[in-house]
């Protein structure tokens, strides 16, 4: 796995070891890890080398916060950060980790308010 992921003091699990519970209040269905709903990062694929494809995060079961996509060397190629459906930021990167597009599309009033449910640091979330 490589190093630089986001948020990487959270959990990561796989599609697999998560349990669908109902329809989700904001996108998706909400999951449970061991029977609690869980707070993470859902892997939800690999590429032939092992590296992650790509992941979701989850608080409380719901779908909130990053959802990212990975190039097969590790680096990140999109990411964006949600609040519920709301695309709030998003970058688009090439395969040497070089930013290509993105920035806010969202009012960042938005960006404190999933901050705040995540744990993301917003700082951490530049233009």
């Amino acid at each position: 796995m490589s190093a630089n992921k986001r948020m990487p003091n959270k959990i990561r699990v796989d599609t697999e070891d998560l349990q669908s519970v109902r329809v989700g209040t904001y996108v998706g269905e909400d999951m449970n890890y061991q029977g609690k709903p869980f707070t993470g990062f859902e892997i939800y694929g690999y590429h032939e080398n092992g590296e992650i494809a790509g992941e979701f995060e989850y608080v409380d079961g719901e779908r909130m916060g990053w959802d990212i996509q990975y190039y097969d060397n590790g680096f990140v190629e999109r990411e964006s950060l949600d609040y519920g459906a709301t695309t709030v930021y998003f970058n688009k990167f090439d395969r040497d980790g070089n930013k290509i597009l993105g920035g806010f599309v969202a009012d960042k009033e938005l960006l404190y308010k999933v901050c705040a449910i995540t744990g993301e640091d917003p700082n951490n979330v530049k233009e």
